[in-house]
């Protein structure tokens, strides 16, 4: 950041920072590329955090609109990969219940290990969400041009209670987030439906799906778009509340 600052006021110091960050960048890309083609999912936790907190602190009008749409389509991309290989974990428990002989220590093992990998898988996206995150905060139009539709689908995919498990619809809320605070109003109309979803994850047995949804909720609660639909919603939700203490 020091660099940073100094590169503002020398002319000479800022073609230096330009070069360093650009060829940063395209090591970042490379290594995000490599880990997407042969990564492990602990490795590929590292590297997307690591990548993440550059990027933050690389700030605003550093990346180019191709810089970020590839990165971008990088992280959809390693989010689809975690999407294909939790499903394969989910039926790997399904096929171990039916063939499960009460008291296996191995089973037990087994279920343990699953257990672990679909935490690691969940570290995982929710740190490429870290990233996409940086990138609506940094440059929000060239996001919404390039990703804009990708990611308002993966939202009203995963929020649904339907078709679901937990950790997705953490995904989903917690996505939505984002699009409340960086991408909002030019988002506005897509994000009209999740409203009603949030409000009834707000009410969920999962402290995970609840603590999201009141996250999001708040980011949504500060667009002007928003502030007499949830006012009436969150006067509802005292009331559910207070009636819930009463009992």
């Amino acid at each position: 950041l020091g660099m940073r600052e100094v590169a503002e006021r020398d002319s000479n110091m800022r073609a230096q920072y330009s070069q360093i960050t650009n060829e940063l960048i395209t090591l970042f890309l490379s290594v995000l590329d490599e880990e997407c083609r042969s990564g492990t999912t602990y490795t590929q936790v590292i590297v997307v955090n690591g990548v993440q907190e550059c990027l933050d602190a690389f700030n605003t009008n550093t990346l180019t609109s191709e810089q970020v749409t590839v990165i971008a389509s990088r992280c959809f991309d390693m989010l689809q990969q975690s999407f294909v290989r939790r499903k394969k974990l989910d039926d790997k428990i399904l096929s171990n219940s039916d063939i499960q002989i009460k008291g296996d220590t191995d089973d037990d093992d087994d279920k343990r290990c699953i257990e672990e990998e679909k935490e690691q898988e969940q570290e995982l996206r929710l740190n490429i969400l870290g990233i996409l995150g940086v990138l609506m905060k940094y440059y929000p139009g060239i996001y919404w041009e390039s990703v804009g539709s990708i990611t308002i689908q993966l939202v009203s995919q995963h929020i649904v209670k339907i078709h679901n498990n937990i950790e997705d619809r953490v995904l989903g809320f917690h996505l939505s987030a984002d699009v409340f605070r960086y991408l909002c109003p030019t988002a506005y109309q897509h994000c009209i439906p999740w409203i009603q979803h949030i409000l009834e994850g707000i009410n969920d047995s999962v402290a995970s799906i609840q603590q999201n949804c009141a996250y999001s909720l708040a980011q949504a609660a500060k667009l002007e778009q928003f502030s007499n639909m949830l006012n009436e919603a969150l006067q509802v939700i005292m009331l559910r509340l207070q009636s819930k203490t009463k009992g």
